[in-house]
C-alpha cells in the first residue's frame, strides 16, 4: 500500500496474469502498487515494480430483503458490466452502491458505506438495532416515484440528499426543510408563491432562500 508501505497481499501464481481487482484483501479509494518477478527453478529475476493504482467497485442490490446477505447483491468493476457479489457491500470494498426502483433492502447489522443512491421507487429501512454509518446517501426521484428512507431510529441519525421532482402543470406545496435552498428549485412553474398573514394574499416569490419549516407552492 502506497500510504505507509505495507504488504497487503502476496502470491505465487502459476499463470501469465492475475486479476488485481478480485483481491479482496485491496481495499477501495486506496492507492497500491506491485512488484513483481518470475522465477525459473531456483532462479528469479530482479524485482520489477510497477506504477501506483486504484481499485474500483461498484454494487447494487438486485434482490428483496436484507441487507447482509451475499446473494442479494451484484458487483461491477466498471459500473456497467455486472456479477453476482461474494461478499457484502461495505465502506472498504465498495466505491458506491445502489438500491434500485422496486426493491427493498434492510438492514439490521451494522454497516459502513462510501456513498449510497437509492432510486426513485427504491427503499432502504434502517433497524434501530443497527449501527449505520454512510459517508453520503442521496434519495433519487423522478416523475414516476419518489426513494423512501424508513429511519427506525428514536432519534434521527443520517444525513441524507433529497431529491424532490417537480415540474409545471400542477401546484406543489412544499416545505423547505434546509436554509440554504434558493426559491429557484422550485421555479419550475409560472411562480413560486407564499402566503402572507397580514394581507391574507399569496405572494410571489422571486429572490433569496427559502424559510425553513414555511409553506409554499410552485404554481
Amino acid at each position: 500500500k502506497v500510504d505507509d508501505n505495507t504488504n497487503v497481499f502476496t502470491d505465487t501464481i502459476a499463470t501469465n496474469s492475475i486479476s488485481l481487482r478480485d483481491i479482496a484483501e485491496l481495499g477501495v479509494g486506496l492507492s497500491y502498487y506491485t512488484k513483481v518477478r518470475t522465477q525459473n527453478n531456483a532462479f528469479y529475476s530482479n524485482w520489477v515494480t510497477t506504477e501506483n493504482f486504484s481499485i474500483d467497485r461498484y454494487y447494487r442490490f438486485s434482490g428483496n430483503g436484507a441487507w447482509n446477505d451475499p446473494s442479494n447483491w451484484e458487483k461491477s468493476y466498471d459500473n456497467v458490466n455486472w456479477i453476482g457479489a461474494d461478499v457484502v457491500p461495505s465502506s472498504a470494498s465498495a466505491t458506491a452502491i445502489t438500491i434500485q426502483n422496486g426493491q427493498s433492502v434492510v438492514v439490521n447489522n451494522d454497516m459502513t458505506a462510501n456513498s449510497v443512491t437509492v432510486k426513485a421507487g427504491g427503499n432502504l429501512i434502517l433497524n434501530e438495532a443497527a449501527n449505520v454509518n454512510i459517508s453520503s446517501l442521496t434519495l433519487e426521484s423522478n416523475s414516476g416515484a419518489t426513494a423512501t428512507l424508513l429511519d427506525n431510529y428514536s432519534t434521527p441519525t443520517i444525513r441524507a440528499t433529497v431529491q424532490q421532482y417537480v415540474d409545471a402543470g400542477r401546484n406543489w406545496y412544499v416545505s423547505s426543510p434546509v436554509s440554504v435552498a434558493s426559491y429557484t428549485v422550485l421555479d419550475k412553474g409560472t411562480s413560486v408563491v407564499e402566503f402572507n398573514e397580514v394581507t391574507k394574499n399569496w405572494d410571489p416569490v422571486a429572490s433569496g432562500n427559502l424559510t425553513p419549516g414555511k409553506g409554499y407552492i410552485q404554481v
